[in-house]
This record gives C-alpha cells, sequence and structure tokens, in this order.
C-alpha cells in the first residue's frame, strides 16, 4: 500500500467510485498474482513480517483484494493478519495494532460487522493502555526497527494512532471518547510549533527539525484531526494555524481541507498523482481533485 502497485490501485478505484476521475481498469484478473508477489517481498521483513502491516505487508493488499474482488477466503487472511497483532508489540500504524484497527472499520463496512467490531474493541483497549501519561503530556512510545522514540504524525507516530479511533468512534465507551477527546487536544496542542509560516509538528518530541510532510509536520496532522468528533476554540486555531498562512487567506472550512483523509488517509498530492497514473496525463498537466 505505502509504496507499491496495491496503493495505486487503492488510489485509482477509490478516485474512480468517489466521482473524481472517469479513469477506470479492471484490475481483477491480477490481484491473486498481487497477493503472492507482496508475500514474496514479505520475506525479506525479518521479524516485521508477522506483523498484520496495512501499508508494508499483505495486510493492506488482502484489504485492496477485498473492495474489488470480495470472497471468503480474502475476509479470512485480512481477520488472520489483524488478529496477529494483538500478540506482537503495538508499533504504529504502518506495521502494527492502529494500522490493523483501520482494517477493522474498512472491512466492517464489507463484510459481517460484528466480526470486525469485537476485534477492533480489543485492540482500541490495548492500544489505550499503552498511551503513556507524561509530564509534557500523553503520548506513545514506538518502538521500531530497533529503537524508541516518541512520533507525532500520522503514519508512524501519535496521530497515527488516533486515525482508527477516530474511525471507530461509534464503536468506543463513552470513557474511552472523553479521554481520547482529551488527550488528543492536549498532545497536539503541547507539541505545536509557531512561525512566520503557521503552525506545524516535528516528526518526535525529540525532533528537531519542522517537515511538510504527510508522514511529519503540518499535512499529516491538519487531516488526520480536521474532522475529529471533538474540538475547540484552541483546537481549530491550532489546526487552521497548521494550514499555513497563503491556505488560510482562501477561507476554506477546515472540514473541507481533509475529506481524502477520511478513507485510508491519503493526501491530497497522492489523490492527484493517482489521477494522473491512471489517466496518462503527463506530469505538467495534473487534473485537480
Amino acid at each position: 500500500m505505502y509504496l507499491g502497485a496495491s496503493g495505486v490501485i487503492w488510489a485509482l478505484d477509490y478516485l474512480w467510485r468517489a466521482g473524481a476521475t472517469k479513469s477506470h481498469r479492471d484490475f481483477r484478473p491480477v490481484l491473486s498474482q498481487l497477493l503472492e508477489r507482496t508475500g514474496l517481498e514479505m520475506q525479506s521483513f525479518g521479524d516485521y513480517a508477522k506483523h498484520g502491516s496495512l501499508l508494508c505487508g499483505d495486510l493492506g493488499t488482502a484489504l485492496v483484494i477485498m473492495r474489488l474482488a470480495p470472497t471468503l477466503a480474502i475476509a479470512d487472511i485480512v481477520h488472520a493478519r489483524v488478529t496477529a497483532n494483538m500478540e506482537l508489540p503495538v508499533r504504529e500504524l504502518m506495521w502494527g495494532l492502529p494500522g490493523s484497527m483501520l482494517a477493522c472499520i474498512h472491512m466492517a463496512e464489507m463484510a459481517d460487522a460484528a466480526r470486525w467490531r469485537g476485534t477492533f474493541e480489543a485492540q482500541a483497549k490495548r492500544l489505550l493502555d499503552d498511551l503513556q501519561d507524561t509530564t509534557g503530556s500523553p503520548i506513545w512510545t514506538q518502538d521500531l526497527y530497533g529503537t524508541q522514540r516518541q512520533y507525532l504524525g500520522p503514519v508512524h507516530g501519535f496521530a497515527g494512532n488516533m486515525i482508527p479511533l477516530i474511525r471507530g468512534w461509534h464503536w468506543l465507551t463513552e470513557v474511552q471518547r472523553a479521554r481520547i477527546a482529551d488527550v488528543a487536544q492536549r498532545t497536539v496542542g503541547a507539541h505545536a510549533h509557531l512561525s512566520d509560516l503557521g503552525i506545524s509538528w516535528r516528526a518526535a518530541v525529540d525532533g528537531r527539525n519542522l517537515y511538510c510532510q504527510h508522514c511529519h509536520g503540518a499535512p499529516g496532522m491538519v487531516t488526520t484531526f480536521a474532522d475529529a468528533p471533538f474540538t475547540s476554540p484552541e483546537f481549530e486555531e491550532l489546526l487552521i494555524g497548521g494550514l499555513g498562512k497563503q491556505v488560510r487567506s482562501l477561507r476554506v472550512p477546515i472540514s473541507v481541507m481533509a475529506p481524502a483523509a477520511t478513507d485510508m488517509r491519503f493526501s491530497n498530492s497522492i489523490g492527484e498523482q493517482a489521477i494522473r497514473c491512471g489517466s496518462n496525463a503527463p506530469e505538467h498537466s495534473p487534473q485537480p481533485l
């Protein structure tokens, strides 16, 4: 999903289903080969091959196949990969528990919701139990690639762990909802950095540089929380500040800035690239979403 054919196929199909492009191709004949090749690639992942990885493993590929050509066998593959994460380190959205929680939400839209809700609820409890109440702000520590860091963004960090909790809001208890709303606003505020260009966030609590990426920085933080089921005037100001001065001058409502983020959290820039890919349009003439 992250940097391969599965992600491109998902993006093209999503944009077609959403009415953002008329370009459409039937990818069903290649789906079995796609899953096989993903499995071969995973052999080089070492211990990470054990994880139900949404973005790098066969979990994401199987989820794409369920969208295009659903079968009980593929649903069973998704379920096996999702449940495997319960016994493994939490990691983050790319490799671990938050990604499998997001897979549960999407599977519930395509199959028996009860099967996926129970798994989601168990994983949500474990994820929230892993949240640390530090002196600076509540945060998760990611055990990733042999190091432990407190990342902030939507792929490896705090925001990424919040994505399935926000998307699965209807499956959470009132106590969990209250905690998430409180924690999200405190932590996002505690690590915001103001500059002449607006507000941004470092890659990690101990990070030094400010990036303008979906993975790290304001774009990913804004799209993660723009349509959250909780807010406050202070929180809105943080997100609006993350849009930057030039974007803010357009006076577009914050909720309009993140429609692409409500599916699998791909940025608009990736969406534009996918449209170009599907229509074979040249690089210099992108078709806007």
